[in-house]
């Protein structure tokens, strides 16, 4: 068969003359000559007609296709770096891991295109559309999306980092997970879109209107927000600091839990400057949390040492609030400026060791039983001396799972509403009865750790199973995405339970959907399921949680 080998600095007058003839004469060259890769190098294609085309791996590096149709054309892994591709026709193409990088497609068409792991660091997007495009691990490193259309559009563990996307429509879009680190996000509409886990540390949203936008665990480090619209958002555990700019922000009311439920202020708007002033006041509280109960002589221990080492800016406990299945959050107070996240790692260092401490001074008698002890309360308006008289409660190896004490004065009142912004239940309040729940922590804690090696033993296990089921490379990679998610949270002192199961759910989905789509996947999946049985357990549920 004839092949003509042509330089990269021209396009091969063959590939040209062949596109010129249609969809249907071009398609079939494909097929006969797939090793072949079509080169159209610095090609001049203005308003041409590609529409449906199969170009896959096609080389169209800085060709001019200025007005082109290439509608639903198929263009997986094609080089277009440099192209001028202004207003053209890309809609509902295949764009799958094309590189873009530095091309100009502004005012281009691509909506409902699928970019998955596309390439568009310092592209020129200006008032491109991507209404319901798929963007899922696209690299936007620098580019400009002014007054681009992204509305309704789904992104996932993109790379927008400074980006430029004043202006742009980002309405009801799907962006969780992603990286808007220094962006322009500058009168930006991110109204009703979803921005859950994603960080926007250090970005421009000055002006924004983030009306009903999830921001639900987002970082917003040193984030602009001044003027910005906060009406109807939700802020669960959502992470600012003093550096956070919040002036002048516009805003009626706001929630700090999912589905529009924990509103601020309850049943009023804000007054002007009083949303301000309440993310102010969260940035003198550190939240320090406990999953499965506290250890009141360790906690204690640990805050003292911290106070020792903070030389007169003593950090003092606030509020303890009981969240459901024994998980605590107390809320300590600490100066403005302080680094919370160096308190933080020091606090967990000290309680770690605190509880060793513990555990070696009674493993024997809590090996014996699993006990649960009740505390009291105690007329107090410092909750500091509540952390004390908890901690110096003895502990009494019984069998019921309980003891309670009718003794102490209904009187007492840990009153601390409007303290804080609160997003769980059971606060600490009137007639508030005060208990924790003593673990076996001499087994527990050897347990877990034994328990965590295991995971990280069970996750390579999957790893390798996965690997050698020899999957298609995009089923393979978005396994293989979840997987280490769920392997670096395995590395923490404190690995969170409910961030791993998440993404163990999105591996089994990716695993339980491949088993019917892919021959390799069949396999693959029978062999996973044992592991997942033996997962389950530790996560705190069944293995028909992950396969249904």
């Amino acid at each position: 068969m004839w092949k003509l080998e042509w330089t990269n600095e021209s396009p091969d007058p063959y590939h040209v003359s062949l596109i010129q003839q249609g969809a249907n004469t071009w398609n079939n060259w494909r097929r006969q000559n797939p090793e072949i890769i079509p080169n159209f190098h610095k090609a001049s294609l203005s308003n041409f007609n590609l529409t449906g085309m199969a170009l896959g791996r096609a080389e169209f590096k800085e060709a001019t296709l200025e007005g082109a149709n290439l509608r639903s054309a198929y263009l997986q892994r094609a080089i277009f770096s440099k192209a001028n591709l202004k207003g053209a026709d890309l809609s509902g193409a295949d764009l799958s891991d094309v590189d873009f990088g530095e091309a100009d497609l502004s005012g281009a068409d691509l909506s409902r295109a699928r970019l998955g792991g596309a390439i568009l660091t310092k592209a020129k997007l200006v008032g491109t559309k991507f209404i319901g495009a798929i963007l899922d691990e696209v690299k936007l490193y620098e580019a400009d999306l002014s007054e681009a259309t992204l509305c309704r559009a789904t992104a996932r563990k993109s790379n927008f980092n400074q980006a430029n996307l004043s202006g742009a429509d980002l309405s009801q879009a799907l962006l969780p997970s992603n990286e808007f680190n220094g962006a322009n996000l500058s009168k930006a509409n991110l109204s009703d879109a979803v921005l859950s886990s994603s960080n926007l540390s250090k970005a421009n949203l000055s002006e924004a209107s983030l009306e009903r936008a999830n921001l639900t665990i987002a970082l917003a480090l040193g984030t602009n927000f001044n003027k910005a619209k906060f009406t109807g958002a939700c802020l669960k555990d959502w992470h600012i600091n003093r550096h956070t700019q919040l002036e002048e922000i516009i805003c009626d009311y706001v929630y700090f839990h999912d589905s529009q439920q924990d509103r601020r202020p309850y049943s009023r708007n804000f007054a002007p400057g009083e949303f301000t002033e309440l993310l102010r006041k969260s940035q003198e509280t550190l939240e320090l949390i406990f999953l499965n109960g506290i250890e009141w002589s360790a906690f204690l221990t640990s805050l003292r040492n911290l106070q020792v080492e903070s030389e007169g800016n003593e950090p003092s406990v606030e509020a303890i609030e009981k969240k459901n299945n024994d998980a605590f959050v107390v809320r300590v107070k600490v100066l403005p400026n302080a680094d919370k996240e160096i308190i933080e790692k020091r606090f967990y260092d000290e309680y770690a060791i605190a509880l060793k401490s513990i555990d070696e001074k009674y493993q024997y008698q809590l090996k014996a039983q699993n006990e649960q002890i009740q505390f009291y309360r105690e007329k107090s308006a410092d909750l500091t001396e509540i952390v004390k008289l908890l901690a110096s409660r003895p502990i009494n190896i019984e069998a019921t799972a309980i003891a309670e004490s009718n003794s102490m004065s209904e009187a007492s009142k840990y009153d601390q509403r409007g303290a804080q912004i609160g997003n769980f239940a059971d606060t600490v309040q009137d007639n508030a009865r005060l208990q924790a729940i003593q673990h076996n922590h001499a087994s527990e804690q050897k347990h877990d750790s034994v328990e965590v090696r295991d995971m990280v033993n069970m996750l390579s296990e999957l790893e390798q199973i996965i690997h050698a089921a020899k999957l298609p490379a995009s089923t393979e990679e978005e396994a293989t995405a979840y997987l280490k998610v769920a392997k670096k949270e395995t590395e923490k002192e404190m690995p969170n339970k409910d961030r791993l199961k998440s993404n163990l759910e999105g591996l089994a989905e990716v695993l339980e959907k491949s088993s019917k789509t892919v021959d390799a996947g069949k396999n693959l999946y029978e062999k996973a399921v044992p592991v997942f049985a033996k997962i389950a357990p530790w996560l705190g549920v069944a293995v028909s949680h992950f396969f249904g």
